[in-house]
């Protein structure tokens, strides 16, 4: 059985708005390496529908209360060699805006302009994504490199929430 669904365009090529089907990567990692450099691979959003689809950062926590690493703001990572090897800074963007990430406790979102000030909806864009036209967020960062390699890896993990909505 397959469902077919038909369109006809209006004098402008416009169809009827569809409904969204976007596909978004459920993990994402980032790894700090023994000389402090952060690396993360892209985090690909595909669109199958008809419309943009505006991606937004809603969200960012710390999701274990006695997690390993900590995820500051650019101000608290001015010279990376004065930071212990276990604080990162994260940045988060795509073909939009691009938003600090923290983790900070208490009823912060954790989502941040690059500025250092709460980033409202309007302002965490982080990009659009068409169909057929794949959204490629880059999560980047900087790593404190303070002291001697760590003896013992460490990993936390986080929880980024993305809000998806029509163009």
């Amino acid at each position: 059985e397959v469902e077919i669904t038909g369109n006809i365009a209006d004098e402008n090529d416009d169809v009827l708005p569809s409904t969204i089907t976007v596909t978004v990567p459920t993990t994402a990692t980032f790894t700090v390496d023994s000389n402090g450099a952060l690396k993360a691979p892209k985090i690909t959003i595909n669109n199958q529908g008809d419309e943009p689809i505006s991606v937004i950062a809603h969200s960012f926590k710390d999701t274990t209360t006695n997690g390993g690493i900590t995820v500051v703001g650019d101000d608290q990572m001015t010279d990376p060699n004065t930071v212990d090897r276990k604080t990162v800074t994260l940045k988060l963007g795509g073909n939009g805006e691009t938003v600090a990430l923290k983790s900070n406790a208490g009823t912060s979102k954790g989502i941040y302009k690059l500025d250092g000030s709460p980033a409202q909806e309007t302002d965490a864009v982080i990009g659009t994504v068409r169909k057929d036209q794949p959204l490629n967020l880059t999560l980047s960062g900087t790593a404190g490199t303070s002291g001697a390699a760590l003896k013992t890896a460490v990993n936390d993990r986080f929880t980024l929430i993305l809000k998806l909505k029509k163009a």
